[in-house]
């Protein structure tokens, strides 16, 4: 027990360090004391803001209110602060309500889709493996195409203001076809759903990372090539890069740790035995980055071979405190994330086009339709009845 409070002790210290190195790099780090001022202020600023989102949470928990989810009402208390910090026109800490990507992807990203490999029901997510490949391969490409045609009917139309070539449709639909596992993770989690509709449903939003940034890239070089028959062959070849790619990298990974656990007597050594299953975890992750594939399923395919191979390998304490610290870790940085998203409200000095927006989410709800509804009848067709797609599921599938 006294192990276990050191740790997550230990990681929330390990935590509230990164918060802090994170607002120093916002503020264009320096030695000088007048900037560690500020760093130590923002990291303040960020803790409260968690602190505030926790008793939020708690409120919302204790009195069970339906209206409003948990990160809904973080993302509102990070609308506060940040509309607080532009209000008061403090300069020091303005920088403090810009997103910035690389703390989004480097620090706060990396720990909930680990937890979530480490910590699934790995049994469902195989069983609806089918289902997801088709949701993630082959509905985000549909999704693409649907977005990116329609969006383009409503530039024709005159419907939105800003000037968009087809290209630009297409490319846009590319960047939002992939859904966001973040959000999905935190409410479905809330809402204790059905395993086997948060398989298909976190599965797709981790898998169709790499299928958007191959659809992405590929339509992006349409801007400067034709399309033709060898730059849709590289398009397939690169797609399958990432995602075999990511899943293979992340397996192995998780298995030189599993195998360091059965070959080394790690267990006399449980800070030792810790300490490198955080380190190989994030290493997957760094090292799928800097190959060019998907950090977001390499991690968790990591996540899943170290849960499978290294679990029996590892003393009784760190079992139990692995699933603990990285449930913990994960929902620090899942809050810090959406208050981070309510402080961007405030990042961007720029003209809103109410067109674009109305007629995005419209465009975006049908090409969804068109994604699951198709993709489920095909599964459903094949599956035997007892494991069939209800369309009540569908429906959330659809709307999440």
């Amino acid at each position: 027990m006294k192990l276990n409070l050191i740790w997550i002790a230990a990681s929330i210290c390990t935590f509230m360090s990164s918060v802090v190195a994170g607002s120093e790099n916002l503020n264009g780090t320096s030695e000088t004391t007048a900037n560690q001022s500020i760093a130590s202020d923002a990291g303040l600023i960020w803790i409260s803001l968690e602190v505030c989102a926790f008793l939020a949470a708690y409120v919302l928990r204790q009195t069970r209110f339906k209206y409003l989810q948990e990160a809904g009402a973080t993302m509102l208390i990070g609308v506060l602060f940040g509309a607080i910090l532009r209000v008061a026109n403090a300069d020091k800490l303005k920088s403090l309500v810009n997103f910035e990507s690389d703390i989004f992807f480097l620090i706060l990203l990396p720990p909930i889709i680990f937890e979530s490999g480490y910590n699934m029901q790995r049994k469902n997510f195989f069983q609806n493996f089918g289902s997801i490949l088709g949701y993630a391969v082959l509905g985000t490409t549909i999704s693409t195409f649907v977005i990116g045609g329609l969006l383009y009917v409503c530039v024709i139309w005159k419907l939105i203001r800003t000037p968009l070539e087809i290209l630009d449709c297409f490319i846009w639909g590319a960047l939002i076809s992939a859904t966001d596992p973040v959000t999905v993770l935190a409410i479905f989690k809330d809402l204790r759903v059905d395993i086997d509709l948060y398989s298909n449903v976190f599965g797709e939003s981790v898998l169709n990372d790499a299928v958007a940034i191959v659809l992405y890239n590929t339509v992006y070089a349409f801007k400067s090539q034709a399309l033709n028959a060898k730059t849709f062959f590289m398009a397939i070849l690169s797609f399958g890069y990432i995602f075999l790619g990511s899943l293979i990298l992340g397996i192995l990974v998780g298995l030189v740790y599993s195998l360091l656990t059965k070959w080394l007597h790690l267990t006399k050594y449980p800070p030792l035995e810790m300490s490198l299953l955080v380190l190989f975890a994030y290493a997957s992750y760094l090292l799928a980055q800097i190959a060019g594939l998907s950090g977001i399923a390499a991690i968790m395919f990591c996540g899943i071979a170290m849960a499978y191979y290294a679990w029996e390998n590892l003393s009784p304490e760190i079992r139990e405190l692995s699933s603990n610290l990285f449930g913990i870790w994960a929902m620090l940085t899942e809050t810090l994330i959406f208050g981070y998203l309510g402080f961007a409200l405030f990042s961007f000095d720029t003209a809103f086009d109410i067109g674009f927006i109305i007629c995005g989410i419209v465009v975006m709800l049908i090409a969804r339709a068109a994604q699951v509804f198709p993709i489920s009848w095909f599964v459903n067709w094949i599956r035997p009845k007892e494991t069939q797609i209800s369309m009540k599921y569908q429906l959330f599938i659809w709307y999440s």
